[in-house]
């Protein structure tokens, strides 16, 4: 039955071999791609197209397409850094250029006789027809058929290519573009019609009124990186020959000229002694000119070429000695001359005609192509939207009707009127969902899906509560004598969280055990086919309200002691020392600081009276002095602290 689909599966491969002119004993390795190529027979048709050799699978079949075009996408985008690698594509399918208002004459023969070699004279040979194969058809007041090969099959890409034609007269011309259906490629896989493009150019007789002639008539192609082919520009290319003065200034040698240095027009008297300077400085212009010193310039006559500019003025040379006369003095002269140029113009042509076959959008046709999109994009959120409705729908009527036949909870709350009712319910349902409703909207099978859960729903939530509040009841009360001995045990391991917060505390938990007594009472006078008096989630959120309160009183660091703060009016002990409440003299950090210093036994300064005083050893325990046989202690001067 798929014969004829396994032999045109094949088809495409062995066309290839031809193509290239290849045995399949010379491909080294042959890589499925794509889903399709995972069918066994097809690999079977495939390996006996290539004599029954091996065929690769090393590359994921379904993702090698899509991840080498993305590659190939970052690598030509400015946007990604991607480390470039090369890849190189070819036209598959050849574009030819037809044109029926030019025709291509023949390259003019080469004549064997004026060829040195038989190599020179097929070298002259191929030239001359590259020569007409660029240039295309010259002038001529005839019509002919024109075919070229503008994109030939194989060609690299991306590519430029142009097609000239010299010294057209015609106004315009018309050409169009098709696909070569001459050689073994054929047309593309589904294209039947081969032609691509149809183009008018006009506006030749413009650039011929402004410049006298057409130049050269280029059209221009470019072919992407996916053999797509655009017409880019078509225009003439003039050249014009112009003539341009251009002023030189040459070094004349004066051999000849006038002692006296005077100029050929500043004295009457020595119009004779310049002449000579003038026939140098002809005679230089003349070398000059000889020499191509004038750009490109035609030479012309010696005495014209030498013509004097302005005054005639002819200077002697800055430093050469003007009392005699030498020939290595040399004279400035300034001389106008006329140069030829080139300059090449471009004169735009203007296109027309029907243009490629298959355009790319735009215009109203793009915006209508946006509007598709956008209308097509709307109906599939219509169609998921319906679709997850019904899904909702049919599910709920499975699983509640499970839950009907199997769950001992839900048997124990509900009577067996409600549970047939229900049934009858979700039966009605799923035929409606099946039969009628098969293609309602989803707003229909959302409002099925509510009729049904406002008579399944509470049966559901009793079976759950009959499981989860015993688990949930027995878990808080742990937790909430844990508390309790918590709180009661701050007075011995957290003295600084204080009387008043650890009764705040004991309130909060307390009142928590209030309510939930209260709520277990009202569960207790209520049936198990009634709805419960309470939920677990309620017991949860409650406590765990109770929960964080506890954890962040718990969590209450030690303070930090408050500063001493200095007094004049606090007791004053020995040497005017404040006293601690046993009667013994203390010293502040400050002043142990102070009197380790230098001079720390010397004389310091009261605090009532201003006078210096002696400072003495501390006293010990009994208010006794230290023992003054200690080693350095009366010598270096440092306190004796307490003994506390």
């Amino acid at each position: 039955m798929a014969e004829d689909f396994w032999q045109r599966a094949a088809a495409p491969l062995s066309k290839l071999l031809a193509r290239n002119k290849l045995k399949p004993s010379d491909v080294d390795a042959v890589e499925l791609l794509g889903g399709g190529s995972r069918v066994p027979k097809l690999q079977a048709v495939l390996s006996e197209a290539l004599g029954g050799r091996h065929l690769d699978r090393h590359l994921d079949a379904d993702e090698a397409v899509v991840l080498g075009a993305g590659l190939f996408a970052a690598n030509l985008s400015s946007s990604f850094r991607l480390r470039k690698f090369g890849m190189t594509d070819v036209a598959v399918f050849g574009v030819s250029f037809e044109s029926n208002d030019l025709f291509v004459p023949a390259a003019p023969p080469i004549d064997p006789a004026t060829a040195t070699s038989k190599k020179a004279w097929k070298g002259k040979a191929t030239k001359a027809a590259e020569d007409a194969e660029a240039d295309g058809a010259t002038a001529s007041g005839k019509s002919g058929h024109v075919v070229k090969s503008l994109l030939p099959a194989g060609k690299k890409l991306p590519i430029k290519r142009a097609i000239k034609y010299s010294n057209l007269t015609i106004d315009g011309f018309s050409f169009d573009l098709h696909y070569n259906t001459s050689t073994v490629h054929g047309l593309p896989p589904g294209v039947e019609d081969p032609q691509l493009a149809s183009f008018q150019v006009s506006g030749i007789q413009d650039a011929i009124k402004r410049y006298n002639s057409s130049g050269v008539t280029t059209l221009r192609f470019e072919a992407d990186y996916s053999s797509l082919l655009h017409f880019s520009i078509a225009e003439c290319v003039v050249e014009v020959s112009i003539v341009e003065d251009k002023v030189i200034e040459v070094q004349v040698p004066v051999s000849k000229v006038n002692e006296t240095g005077v100029t050929a027009m500043g004295d009457a008297n020595s119009s004779k002694s310049a002449a000579p300077a003038a026939d140098a400085a002809k005679e230089a212009a003349a070398e000059h000119m000889k020499d191509g010193a004038t750009d490109g310039a035609e030479q012309k006559d010696k005495n014209d070429a030498a013509e004097m500019v302005g005054s005639g003025t002819v200077p002697p040379a800055a430093g050469n000695d003007t009392t005699g006369s030498s020939v290595n003095k040399t004279v400035t002269v300034k001389k106008t001359i006329q140069v030829p140029r080139r300059k090449t113009f471009h004169v735009g042509l203007a296109v027309s005609g029907a243009g490629p076959r298959h355009p790319p959008l735009a215009g109203d046709v793009f915006a209508a192509a946006r509007s598709h999109i956008a209308a097509w994009r709307a109906a599939e959120v219509v169609k998921a939207a319906t679709a997850k409705a019904k899904n909702d729908l049919e599910a709920y009527i499975i699983s509640t009707r499970e839950k009907l036949e199997t769950d001992e909870n839900l048997r124990q709350v509900t009577v067996e009127l409600d549970r047939v009712k229900l049934i009858e319910q979700l039966t009605e349902a799923e035929d409606w969902l099946y039969g009628d409703g098969e293609h309602e909207a989803a707003e229909a099978f959302r409002t099925k899906l509510a009729g049904l859960k406002a008579t399944g729903d509470p049966m559901v939530t009793r079976a759950n509560e009959l499981e989860l509040r015993p688990q949930v009841l027995s878990a808080v009360k742990e937790q909430f004598e844990a508390a309790e001995k918590i709180v009661t045990g701050w007075a011995g391991t957290k003295p600084w969280i204080t009387e008043h917060e650890a009764m705040g505390m004991t309130d909060k938990i307390k009142e928590f055990k209030k309510w939930l007594q209260q709520q277990i009472d009202a569960q207790a006078e209520k049936s198990a086919t009634e709805d419960p008096a309470f939920s677990s989630v309620d017991v949860a959120s409650k406590w765990e309200a109770v929960q964080k309160a506890l954890t962040k009183m718990d969590s209450k660091r030690i303070p930090r002691p408050a500063p001493a703060a200095k007094s004049a009016a606090a007791p004053k002990g020995e040497e005017g020392e404040p006293a601690n409440s046993n009667g013994d003299k203390t010293e502040s950090l400050e002043d142990a600081e102070a009197d380790s210093g230098p001079g720390g036994g010397q004389a310091k300064q009261g605090s009532a009276g201003g006078q210096q005083q002696q400072q003495k050893p501390a006293g010990g325990p009994n208010g006794s002095q230290a023992d003054s046989s200690l080693p350095g202690v009366e010598e270096q001067g440092l306190p004796v602290h307490e003994e506390l």
